[in-house]
């Protein structure tokens, strides 16, 4: 084989490079220089709850259930919560989520338990969330439960086993945000103050 000259080794050398490049796909280039790949998939929705507190009023219980909507409210047009007390099923409420700018991803709904003739113990409650399709499928399940030491205030004559929840009109379809409710608090503060000062006037 004939040696080569300079020339023809240095061209050589820069044909094996140029090959060598002309095999970088865009993935190569996009890790070089930190580009981010578009993902054309839709971001995944998901009901979070992010938390249940309780206040003991007398002989009830009342029931916070904060929780969050993701990517956002927008994705969501009605929400099932269901509220079981020791596996057994107490309620099961359509949440219908408004797509007011009132409102935030991150909601509130409350629910007052009678329990009235309930024994003084430790009682499971547990708390489901879903989407509901046609065929009965829940979608975005999630489920998030607290056990607490329910004390009654007053000795009762007649026991139950199971309490019941208070349903209230239009209570049913109502999503709250501790957002919303601090407007809402300001502007009934605001009203509040007109007609105190419009009676004063007069």
């Amino acid at each position: 084989m004939p040696k080569l000259s300079r020339n023809q080794t240095e061209r050589e050398k820069m044909k094996v490079t140029v090959n060598k490049n002309k095999q970088y796909k865009l993935d190569d280039v996009s890790f070089q220089f930190n580009i981010q790949k578009i993902d054309g998939s839709k971001p995944e929705k998901t009901i979070l709850i992010t938390h249940i507190s309780n206040l003991i009023k007398e002989d009830e219980l009342e029931l916070k259930v904060e929780f969050t909507l993701s990517p956002s409210k927008e994705s969501f047009s009605k929400v099932f919560l269901d509220l079981f007390f020791e596996n057994q099923k107490l309620s099961s409420t359509p949440l219908l989520i408004s797509q007011s700018t009132l409102f935030s991803d991150n909601l509130m709904y409350k629910q007052i338990v009678d329990m009235s003739g309930v024994e003084a113990g430790s009682y499971l409650f547990r708390v489901e969330m879903y989407e509901l399709w046609d065929n009965s499928e829940k979608l975005n399940f999630v489920t998030k439960q607290i056990t607490l030491e329910y004390v009654p205030k007053r000795r009762r004559d007649r026991l139950v086993k199971v309490p019941t929840v208070k349903t209230f009109p239009g209570d049913a379809l109502v999503v709250d945000s501790s957002e919303t409710k601090s407007i809402y608090q300001k502007i009934e503060q605001e009203n509040r103050e007109e007609s105190a000062s419009k009676r004063d006037s007069w």
